[in-house]
């Protein structure tokens, strides 16, 4: 198995909801594998890991869109504690998702389950993160268990039979519309997703999870000045999402002043050329002169 696959086997009771009921959830928070809380949102008047449960629960499988660090995963783990997640790359094989022959100490081999065999032996959702990456050869072994056959089957064990999907697979994905080296899905494959989700930085919920108010000012502004720059036809600028700004508030937690903090965050910023506008919003927000992290003399 890829060892960017994590398989988590603890159950998760899935309540079916009534037609047209508003499927709310008891707990008000969730708590990642990482340790994070994540706080639920509104999803078309539900809560968002009720409607994914539901969803789950109904074979209506989900895509979710969004910018790097905007709680894609952070949601799908958040309605999914026994989630098989399989993080996708342009190099990956059909191997990658199926299994391959391993060798043995006695010089003989031994079949290893991927992840979408495990998930669909075990009857578990699986999560593919950045599924555009994935070459498209790879990705049309999807096509069987997404579509009513229920079924996978290993052309490199030709000797066994398919594999049958159990109850309680599930296919989520996600991927980031501006990323680079990410390919087009192909219609045969979108098709499959009934359900398209875009996902964004709750700047609400970062205040409620201790990120500083000025760090979330930083990010707040950032994005008015990404939508004009769209507005006028240019690709936006990059702006701050909930994994950075997390991460900046665990630097304020360990010691760091807020100064450190933004420079932390301009120091994430990937485009060259946003780096000096992120700097001036930083400053303008803090009152101090704010550079990228370097290091300087000795102390």
């Amino acid at each position: 198995m890829d060892r960017s696959t994590r398989v988590r086997r603890r159950p998760i009771t899935r309540p079916v909801a009534e037609r047209g009921e508003n499927f709310s959830t008891d707990a008000k928070t969730h708590v990642r594998p990482n340790g994070e809380i994540y706080l639920p949102r509104d999803l078309g008047g539900h809560s968002d890991v009720a409607a994914l449960r539901r969803l789950a629960e109904c074979g209506l499988f989900v895509l979710l869109s969004g910018e790097p660090g905007s709680g894609k995963t952070a949601l799908a783990e958040a309605a999914f504690p026994d989630l098989v997640t399989v993080q996708c790359h342009g190099d990956m094989t059909v191997a990658h998702l199926l299994g391959t022959h391993l060798p043995t100490e006695d010089g003989g081999w031994r079949w290893a389950d991927g992840p979408l065999t495990i998930a669909a032996r075990e009857g578990l959702p699986m999560y593919l993160d950045e599924i555009n990456s994935m070459p498209m050869d790879v990705s049309t072994i999807l096509h069987s268990v997404m579509d009513g056959r229920d079924f996978v089957r290993i052309d490199d064990r030709p000797d066994s039979a398919p594999v049958h999907v159990e109850p309680g697979f599930y296919v989520l994905a996600s991927y980031n519309p501006g990323s680079l080296g990410g390919r087009r899905l192909s219609e045969a494959l979108l098709s499959r997703f009934a359900v398209h989700i875009e996902v964004s930085t709750d700047f609400d919920a970062a205040r409620v999870l201790g990120v500083p108010e000025e760090l979330v000012a930083i990010a707040e502004n950032l994005v008015v000045k990404s939508d004009t720059d769209r507005g006028s036809g240019g690709r936006g600028i990059w702006t701050p999402q909930m994994r950075e700004l997390l991460a900046a508030r665990r630097l304020t937690e360990a010691g760091f002043d807020l100064d450190f903090a933004a420079s932390a965050l301009v120091s994430q910023c990937p485009w060259p050329e946003d780096v000096p506008l992120v700097i001036d919003v930083c400053e303008h927000i803090l009152g101090v002169r704010v550079v990228p992290l370097s290091l300087g003399n000795q102390v």
